[in-house]
């Protein structure tokens, strides 16, 4: 394995890490502060992230490991993917707030707290 695709194994699987705790962290303050229900929908909106950055991590790998400079075919799939985690976003936050009923405010603040994650990640402690 190249020092490049290992470095980037690596920064994939830090962010992840860093973003579930973060989803983690956030959980446990809604408990204490408000209970289980807004418990289940900080988890919630944070697993949403950590899904999405899975996807974008699997995503990056196998373009590295199938790249062609510069072609319209890698750049169309780039985009594409990239749409795609946006609309299935979108339809997961829908089900979690319409569907499942889950307290919009822990979710939301736990789906902006775990997004942090790629910021925090890129920090070197």
């Amino acid at each position: 394995m190249s020092v490049a695709v290992n470095s980037l194994h690596q920064g994939v699987r830090r962010t992840i890490l860093i973003q579930a705790a973060i989803a983690v962290g956030v959980s446990m303050v809604c408990y204490v502060v408000a209970g289980w229900h807004e418990l289940l929908s900080a988890l919630y909106g944070g697993a949403i992230v950590v899904l999405a950055s899975l996807w974008l991590g699997r995503h990056v790998r196998r373009a590295g490991a199938a790249h062609v400079a510069g072609t319209w075919g890698e750049r169309l799939v780039t985009h594409s993917m990239a749409v795609m985690r946006f609309a299935i976003v979108l339809l997961l936050l829908a089900i979690g707030l319409g569907a499942l009923q889950l307290a919009a405010p822990p979710l939301i603040v736990a789906f902006i707290a775990t997004h942090l994650g790629f910021i925090a990640a890129l920090v070197r402690f």
